[in-house]
This record gives structure tokens, C-alpha cells and sequence, in this order.
């Protein structure tokens, strides 16, 4: 089995090049293969049927949710054209598929500033680490303990020692992805799950609009690591568990925090309070999706007759509410320069 490298994007047909054991390969046989990819409570499926005449098939699998899976079942099933011999067998090859989310893009993403920068109107200055690197030629008024005397000594040119070039600090965002709390409980597993890729969505489009902005952006995630926005693959594989991260924001260093989180979080306030303690600016969003308008009500007959497959899917109207009373709790908040809905 054959599986494309790195991650793809969720709503994409992944393309499985597959092989069947040339011995099942019988004149006038059929070969069905089968592979399920399981990731927490959702399950990827695909099948294709190798003939006799060709022992190379391409199974087309639709990726159609986010998750980091792995593919705990596949089986081969060969029988003859009448179906009068017929058996099953499953091979133990293990490989993984991540599907990582698709970006969301709003239009309500407020002006997320970093920390530090000079007021509009001023002129920047190139700021430069205190390990010395490059050289240029002296200018006078340059500080004269870095000129570099021993090149001068056998070149008698006066040269100066400088550092490598630094990010400005407003332009450093650091995005914490916030997926404490009990959701699960409070919404249901197929709820919570569906809400989830809500956030995380945001999430992915939320670092792609700053970081497509000249921003420096990276995003903390629960287990304490630190992920660079331009590459999505860590969508793949997040989930609902207690953020224990929140002393990783002072090894940052000096930058803007984004504070991205549901309103059912134990951990976002404790997170605003340490990121300001440090003494960076904190803005904090809340993800919370638009409700589809219903066009017409249906009749009671067709209510009793037809039941919808979404219904488990939708959320309750109370999120809309507790995101923004979390809001109103966060923005109150010392150093939290504002708390949105988005």
C-alpha cells in the first residue's frame, strides 16, 4: 500500500496505489481490497477489485474529515466470477494518513497586534541579536567596541562586527490553541466533535491570514509544543484535553498572544493572567459558527416520516450565548486588550 507523503487537506480524494499478493491472482478471479482508517470516533473507507489481468489498483478514498488515522484494518476478499468460492483474508500492514483541516477565513479577525515596535510616523530601527555575525565597513558614530581590530590589524580596513537581523516584536504573534474543558460533556461526543473542527478550522485560517500579512506567527498547542503557522499538519491530529503549556509562553519571548479557545475552557483565564504577567499584550477569540437560516419549515407529516441525519450535528443556540459572557469574563481581565466571537 502506497500512501501519499506528508498530509492532505480534509475534502480531498486521497489516491492509495495498492498491490494484490500475486498468488490470490487465479485465471477468471476477483480480488476485492478493502482499507478502513480509524482516527477517535471517525472512520475512513475505501475498496477497489483487482482482476486477473491486473494486479495494480488505485483505491480512491475520500478524506473527508480532519484526523490523524491509521489504517487498523484492511482485508482482501477473492472469489471466482459466480461467487461459488469465496474468502477473506486481512494483512497486518500499518501505515498512517493525517488529514489536516481546511483553513476558514472570517472577515470579523480583529487587528492583532505584537509587542513592542515604535509609534506610527517614526522611523524603525533594524534591530540585531548580540551574536555577532556579519560585517560592514565602520561609519562614524558606530559603536567602536565592535569594530573588528583583528581584521583591521592585517587589512587596515576598519570593519564592523553586527549581529543577525531580528523580527521586529510587533510583528511576532503567538497563537495558543486552547481546547481545555469539559466539551464533550457539555455538548455530546457527536456535538463536541462537530464543533471542534469548527475551532480548529478557524485556527488554521486565523495563522494563515496573519502569517500571509508578513506576520511571524506560531501556535502552542496543548502538549507544550510549539508549531510554525505556514504548515497545517498539526491540525491533523488535535483534540479536546487540558491545556498544562501556559509557562511556554515566557520561552517565547517578547510577542502579541492570541488566545483562541471555547467558552467552556478551565484554562484561558489562567492563560491571560501569565501571558500579562510576562508583559505581553493578550487578545483572546472565541470560535462560534453562524447558524444556517432554516428556508421553510416542514410539515409535520414529513417530520414523522423523514428523520434528518444532521440532527445530532447541530449545535445548541446556548453556545452563541456562553461565548459571549466568556468574552465579557476575559475582557475584564487586566492586560487582555480585548475578547471577541468569531
Amino acid at each position: 500500500m502506497y500512501l501519499p507523503s506528508g498530509s492532505v487537506e480534509a475534502g480531498t480524494t486521497v489516491e492509495i496505489r495498492t498491490e494484490a499478493p500475486s498468488f490470490f491472482i487465479l485465471p477468471a478471479m476477483s480480488v476485492k481490497e478493502e482499507v478502513n482508517f480509524f482516527w477517535k470516533n471517525r472512520k475512513l473507507h475505501g475498496k477497489v477489485i483487482c482482476r486477473s489481468y491486473d494486479k495494480s489498483e488505485t483505491i480512491h478514498l475520500l478524506a473527508g474529515s480532519r484526523g490523524n488515522y491509521t489504517n487498523a484494518k484492511a482485508f482482501f476478499s477473492i472469489s471466482d466470477p459466480a461467487a461459488f468460492f469465496r474468502f477473506r483474508t486481512g494483512h497486518t500492514e500499518i501505515s498512517t494518513l493525517k488529514v489536516r483541516s481546511c483553513p476558514l477565513y472570517s472577515e470579523r479577525l480583529p487587528i492583532v497586534s505584537g509587542s513592542g515596535g515604535d509609534a506610527p510616523g517614526r522611523v524603525r530601527r533594524i534591530k540585531r541579536s548580540d551574536e555577532l555575525l556579519e560585517v560592514r565597513p565602520y561609519i562614524p558614530g558606530d559603536d567602536l567596541g565592535r569594530i573588528n581590530w583583528k581584521s583591521y590589524a592585517h587589512t587596515g580596513d576598519l570593519l564592523l562586527r553586527i549581529g543577525e537581523q531580528l523580527p521586529d516584536p510587533q510583528d511576532r504573534i503567538l497563537i495558543i490553541a486552547d481546547l481545555s474543558g469539559d466539551v464533550e460533556k457539555i455538548l455530546g461526543a457527536e456535538k463536541s466533535s462537530c464543533y471542534l473542527d469548527y475551532v480548529v478550522s478557524v485556527l488554521a485560517g486565523i495563522s494563515q491570514t496573519l502569517f500571509d500579512s508578513g506576520k511571524s506567527v506560531s501556535v502552542l498547542i496543548s502538549n507544550g509544543q510549539i508549531k510554525e503557522a505556514e504548515a497545517l499538519d498539526y491540525t491533523a491530529a488535535l483534540w479536546w484535553e487540558p491545556f498544562r503549556a501556559a509557562d511556554k509562553v515566557a520561552e517565547f519571548g517578547k510577542c502579541g498572544v492570541l488566545v483562541l479557545s471555547s467558552p467552556y475552557s478551565d484554562s484561558a483565564i489562567n492563560i491571560c493572567n501569565t501571558a500579562v504577567r510576562f508583559g505581553l499584550p493578550v487578545s483572546a477569540l472565541v470560535p462560534v459558527p453562524v447558524p444556517e437560516q432554516k428556508k421553510y419549515t416542514p410539515s409535520l407529516l414529513k417530520k414523522i416520516l423523514f428523520v434528518s441525519d444532521n440532527k445530532n450535528q447541530t449545535l445548541p443556540e446556548s453556545l452563541s450565548s456562553d461565548a459571549v459572557e466568556f468574552c465579557r469574563k476575559l475582557s475584564t481581565l487586566k492586560g487582555v486588550k480585548s475578547a471577541y466571537v468569531i
